[in-house]
């Protein structure tokens, strides 16, 4: 292929700007940053569908942001086409923790109807069981500056060679201000060859996809990934969460504190100090369908 045609398939490609105020603002953030991902199997080996960089981006550029608009996705209880709304992309971690045996009294009341008064005749009697409930599931939400809002992190991609992978951990590193807890290794410089073998990635097999849409027509793809056993939270730093660089909340944090929160509790809503204040804080309503889909999935695979 000529330099003219390949120049000509990348001025195809465009990105999507984010013009809503749903993943609270555009970030100023390095432009040219090569963010690289060993993805590995159960036999410690790399997974490449595409052996050099250039290869992949020729291939998939045209479908990175709407991903395969035509293919079916889980949105609202729903199997539905993909729409194509301007996509993004973010980490769901998740922990389970086992709820602890209750103890259930159980009344059995029996009732002689051979009396004329109901009142003389009946007698009761009390046992108790235990119930064993399983697991219960958490998952890791931000807080947005304004206190009232508990959400997954996420964001558009940046230019058009950033995977959507390669998205999700920037967003999730920069709004928890965490690092991404499994194999995130980077080879080379910034000034690398192109055409240099890289490392692919492999997400649509290795983890469950969430989706939901927000009141701006944007979608929501969302990696459901387990929460490694010694991941510490306490470890959030505000002053490393990316700034909100436009808006009345210019020079905020995107994010000012992260816990794990039980489905109700997301839903439901929970109580949070803010100032010498509190409120009270949900979930967005376009992500309830992500928390919602995310337990049927981990309670059904809790059963097998």
């Amino acid at each position: 292929m000529s330099s003219k045609q390949q120049q000509s398939k990348r001025d195809t490609c465009t990105s999507v700007d984010d013009t809503t105020s749903d993943d609270a603002t555009n970030k100023n953030k390095n432009k040219n940053k090569k963010a690289r991902i060993a993805i590995k199997d159960n036999k410690n080996e790399i997974i490449t569908d595409c052996n050099k960089r250039s290869e992949c981006n020729n291939n998939n550029n045209m479908n990175r942001n709407n991903n395969n608009n035509n293919s079916k996705i889980w949105l609202n209880n729903k199997l539905v086409d993909r729409p194509n709304y301007p996509t993004s992309y973010g980490i769901l971690l998740y922990r389970g923790k086992k709820i602890e045996e209750e103890e259930v009294i159980v009344e059995n009341n029996n009732n002689n109807n051979n009396s004329a008064t109901c009142s003389s005749s009946s007698s009761s009697s009390s046992n108790t069981q235990r119930s064993s409930s399983g697991k219960e599931f958490e998952y890791l939400f931000g807080l947005i500056p304004q206190g009232n809002s508990w959400t997954v992190f996420k964001g558009l991609p940046e230019g058009n060679n950033e995977r959507p992978e390669e998205t999700a951990i920037r967003e999730f590193e920069e709004e928890s201000s965490l690092t991404f807890p499994y194999n995130n290794n980077k080879r080379g410089d910034e000034d690398e060859d192109e055409d240099e073998e890289d490392y692919d990635y492999n997400w649509d097999k290795k983890y469950e996809i969430l989706y939901g849409v927000t009141s701006t027509k944007k979608l929501l793809q969302i990696y459901l990934i387990p929460a490694p056993l010694d991941i510490d939270i306490s470890k959030f730093n505000i002053s490393n969460v990316v700034k909100i660089d436009k808006g009345y909340m210019v020079g905020k944090p995107e994010i000012i504190q992260i816990n794990f929160l039980t489905k109700n509790q997301a839903i439901e809503g929970t109580t949070v100090p803010y100032g010498k204040n509190s409120k009270v804080a949900k979930i967005y309503k376009s992500q309830i369908s992500i928390l919602e889909r995310a337990e049927t999935i981990l309670n059904t695979q809790n059963m097998k």
